[in-house]
């Protein structure tokens, strides 16, 4: 039964380029992967992530998936990983399952505590196609790119999805490690998507983000940091 849909977005490079379109080749074999795994070829029409994912959902809509999964296309799927899903999913269509991503050296980088809430990056993260439809409706356009997972981690907790992080460990590249490596267009998404969110978690958060944006500034001006500019800009 096409219960799972592997949902991974590519930019730039060939889906025999992608980690995550090899590995889960390898895994599924060449027949579950032409029926569950969707690419979407994000070069030609370069929309954001947020509308890939859409584009998805739709899919899994469409053809009848009970759930999807988002991967980022370096992200490695493991033999391990598939099959705790499937046991996982197996008699349970209220839970999100999240899988603990590590960097090249076997540091934990998801999931992660955020304000008190359990919070992933999306790569992995097997969410039931119903509450996409009855409870979130679609991925935010206010987050085309940046802050999307943090997004989605709040949207589940207001709504009172249950979240369980899996025993599987999958090896991911995070992009933004370190903030002088990204293009100056990126770090002034990044600071947008960081001030919407802010705002959109209300209460005190405003505060705080504006609070950590200065100590961003002072630590990055006293260090040399090329965005240390930009930063204070953002800040005051």
């Amino acid at each position: 039964m096409n219960d799972i849909l592997y949902i991974v977005v590519i930019y730039g490079i060939r889906e025999t380029d992608s980690t995550a379109c090899r590995s889960l080749r390898r895994v599924l074999g060449d027949e579950r992967y032409g029926r569950q795994v969707y690419v979407h070829d994000n070069t030609a029409d370069n929309i954001y992530l947020a509308a890939a994912y859409n584009k998805g959902v739709g899919y899994a809509q469409e053809n009848g998936f009970e759930r999807i999964v988002l991967l980022d296309d370096d992200t490695e799927i493991t033999e391990s990983y598939v099959s705790e899903l499937q046991q996982m999913t197996a008699n349970d269509s209220q839970t999100v399952f999240v899988p603990r991503l590590e960097d090249g050296n076997g540091r934990l980088l998801s999931p992660f505590q955020y304000h008190g809430r359990l919070t992933a990056f999306n790569s992995g993260v097997a969410i039931p196609v119903w509450i996409m439809q009855d409870e979130i409706g679609s991925f935010s356009s206010s987050y085309p790119l940046d802050y999307l997972d943090y997004w989605l981690f709040m949207q589940l907790h207001r709504k009172g999805v249950p979240v369980k992080v899996m025993d599987s460990s999958l090896r991911h590249s995070l992009s933004i490690s370190d903030y002088s490596q990204v293009s100056e267009s990126r770090y002034r998404s990044l600071l947008q998507a960081e001030k919407q969110f802010a705002l959109d978690e209300g209460g005190a958060c405003p505060l705080l983000y504006r609070l950590r944006l200065l100590g961003r500034a002072v630590k990055w001006t006293l260090t040399g940091h090329r965005y240390a500019k930009q930063t204070w800009r953002a800040a005051l």
